[in-house]
Parts: structure tokens; C-alpha cells; sequence
């Protein structure tokens, strides 16, 4: 996706081999401009001097966990979309990260290009299925909805339904990968 080349891209995390990942390949695969950060302190401070066009932080991380330093991020500047990253997948983290203004969240280990086009989405680089009119996005959230309930049938509630049709539509658009969920709603459903 050569749309990413000179995006100013942060990275929060505070595993060194994964910034080494992410940063190896935004550089080197997408061209980007990348600052990096270790902890939700130097990620403050990092986001006010760098500047960065779409940050992606690690939930879990010691002192200020990532959902705080988002919601720092977000009273900072809201229009700065942030992926969040963990190494679990939840429905409750899910909800939670959205709750506060996340793009979307991504679990590890992340596919890059993958990786790729969810940036590209938040910034706006893809037309995806919220660019039409109002009304053609409701078209087509239907018509997705009404196709995604029919793929699997579960013994679940209706609300998990929509939940769900949810998830086959960002799984569609490359956001989030519907297996981890369905077994995370299995999970759920056994507790």
C-alpha cells in the first residue's frame, strides 16, 4: 500500500522485538515515517512533538495502560485515529477501546499487511462501506447484516446476533478477524 508513504506513524508498545516488527515493516515495506514509544509517558510526549496522522498503542503496558493513554490522546486531538493492539482477543476490550474512541483494535501477532490496510482505512486512503450517503450506508449495512446472520447459526441472543453481524462486516472490511471472536463469545456463553 504505497498510500502510506511519509504517514507520520506512532507506535506505543512496550515489547521491543514488536516495535522492531512494526516499525522494520512501515518503514521499509510502506515507506512511512515512524517515532516509537515504550510506556504511556514517552507516548505523551512523543504524540504532542511528533504529530503522528494515526497511532498504534498497546493496551496492556505498565504505569498508564493503553486504554488511558487513548483517552489522553483523544482529549489531546480526537480526530488522530488510534489502533489499539493486544495480545488478547475480547469482546469487553473490544467494546471498551471503541467506548473511548479507538479505530479498531488489532490482535497480536499482527499480519502487516493487514496491518496496512486497516491504516490506510483510518486515514481515509480506501473507500470502504461509510463513504457513501447516509442512505446507501444504510442499504448496506442491512443487506450485510441480514447476509452475515444467516452464516452461522448459533444458540444465541439476539443482541449477540447484531453483535456478531457486526463482526462479519469488519472482518469483511479487513478489520478484525471473526473467528477469535466467535470463539471468545463461545467462551462467554460457557461462563
Amino acid at each position: 500500500m504505497s498510500g502510506l508513504a511519509g504517514k507520520k506513524i506512532l507506535i506505543v508498545d512496550d515489547d521491543v522485538q514488536t516495535l522492531a516488527m512494526l516499525r522494520g515493516f512501515l518503514e521499509r515495506e510502506m515507506n512511512s515515517k515512524v517515532k516509537e514509544a515504550r510506556d504511556g509517558k514517552e507516548a505523551l510526549r512523543m504524540f504532542v512533538s511528533f504529530n503522528p496522522e494515526v497511532v498504534l498503542l498497546d493496551i496492556r503496558m505498565p504505569e498508564i495502560d493503553g486504554v488511558q493513554v487513548l483517552k489522553m490522546f483523544k482529549s489531546k486531538k480526537p480526530q488522530t485515529p488510534v489502533i489499539m493492539t493486544t495480545g488478547e482477543a475480547s469482546l469487553e476490550i473490544t467494546k471498551k477501546c471503541l467506548a473511548e474512541g479507538a479505530f479498531t483494535h488489532m490482535v497480536k501477532p499482527i499480519d502487516f499487511y493487514n496491518l496496512a490496510e486497516v491504516i490506510g482505512r483510518a486515514l481515509g486512503l480506501e473507500d470502504d462501506w461509510t463513504t457513501g450517503t447516509e442512505d446507501q450506508n444504510e442499504v448496506f449495512s442491512k443487506t450485510e447484516v441480514e447476509d452475515d446472520l444467516t452464516d452461522e447459526k448459533l444458540d444465541i441472543s439476539d443482541e449477540d446476533q447484531k453483535f456478531l453481524a457486526l463482526i462479519n462486516v469488519l472482518e469483511k472490511k479487513g478489520l478484525l478477524k471473526k473467528s477469535e471472536y466467535y470463539e471468545e463469545l463461545r467462551r462467554l456463553k460457557e461462563n
